[in-house]
């Protein structure tokens, strides 16, 4: 070996010492503490559903109370989650929310809330409540012609995100024992 083959040698070592180094931290991450609304959605295997009355823009269309609690139960039901027919806690609780654009009343925007509600303790007021403890929302913007279609698709995407962040909370609290 050269005199300057060796020193490549050794600057390239001494770069990759330096490299891995440095780049240590990053590939052997920490693991990252879940946030506490969410753990709380851990192990949900049985679930109440209340819903919310629903806007008055959804009268007249073939959205109602009883077809949402349907596909919300047909959604949970693939998630593992199965929809009690009393009154319970944990509980879902549906909102459905419609406003319209002031400039064009055929412009209308659907917020979807799913809440989880649960029984927790208050430690400073020696309490048991019934609280949310997560909620999910979704949004979007539709015309007044599409608007039903709209309200089921949302409600199907924070259903889905609801049992998204229930697996993910088992998955961590399995992973943290």
């Amino acid at each position: 070996m050269t005199r300057n083959t060796r020193w490549l040698t050794v600057l390239a070592l001494a770069l990759g010492v330096w490299a891995s180094a440095w780049a240590g931290p990053f590939i052997n991450k920490p693991k990252v503490a879940m946030r506490d609304e969410m753990q709380g959605l851990a192990n949900l295997r049985r679930v109440g559903l209340f819903i919310n009355p629903l806007p008055r823009l959804l009268t007249g269309t073939d959205v109602t109370r009883d077809r949402l609690r349907t596909d919300i139960v047909k959604t949970l039901a693939g998630g593992g989650i199965e929809v009690l027919e009393r009154e319970t806690r944990p509980m879902l609780v549906l909102s459905v929310l419609t406003t319209h654009d002031r400039r064009d009343p055929d412009i209308h925007t659907v917020i979807i809330f799913v809440d989880i509600q649960q029984r927790v303790r208050i430690h400073r007021l020696e309490k048991d409540l019934s609280v949310p403890t997560a909620t999910v929302i979704t949004f979007d913007i539709g015309r007044r012609s599409g608007i039903a279609e709209l309200v089921e698709e949302l409600v199907r995407d924070a259903t889905t995100q609801f049992m998204m962040m229930e697996a993910a909370a088992t998955k961590y609290h399995q992973n943290t024992r």
